[in-house]
């Protein structure tokens, strides 16, 4: 990313495209609280949630949990 933080201005829609999709969001969450959290949404009733499904659903309880 440091070629972009520097060029940015060259190409400024791509460097918008660039920083939302190969960036990482800083949120730290231990292994456990993830597992914590999934054995939470994932149960025998709730086993056939598509995979972007689980990762919004984690991101909510995440959010609810630090009043974000």
């Amino acid at each position: 990313l440091f070629f972009w933080n520097i060029n940015n201005y060259k190409f400024p829609i791509l460097n918008i495209l660039i920083k939302k999709y190969l960036t990482i969001p800083v949120i730290f969450i231990t292994m456990e609280k993830v597992f914590s959290v999934l054995n939470n949404i994932i149960t025998k009733n709730r086993n056939k949630l598509l995979l972007n499904t689980v990762k919004q659903l984690i991101l909510l309880k995440y959010w609810k949990i630090n009043n974000i």
